[in-house]
């Protein structure tokens, strides 16, 4: 179950992070509230750091450290083939309508 529920995180984050403007839009914002033009740092500014942590830190709680390190070291190298599933889809959607 740990898996599927990993599988849903890593897509989650690609998606949010590489096919809307979320990511940009709350950046924004946050500059506007702190007043200044600093950028996100990482692991607020890449996917796939996002996709480590979350996913590490999920499995920290139901698994031992070895196991959720592994896994979310294994989600990290993941996350560029969802990206790519995720946009093929975007595509034959956007090519349907």
């Amino acid at each position: 179950m740990h898996i599927v529920n990993v599988l849903i995180i890593i897509a989650s984050i690609v998606y949010l992070y590489n096919h809307t403007t979320l990511i940009y839009d709350l950046e924004i914002l946050l500059q506007k509230k702190l007043g200044t033009q600093n950028e996100l740092r990482k692991p607020f500014s890449c996917s796939s750091c996002m996709i480590f942590w979350i996913t590490f830190l999920y499995l920290l709680f139901h698994e031992s450290f070895l196991i959720s390190f592994s896994i979310g070291l294994l989600s990290h190298l993941l996350s560029r083939l969802v990206n790519k599933i995720i946009t093929l889809i975007i595509n034959v959607i956007e090519k349907i309508n």
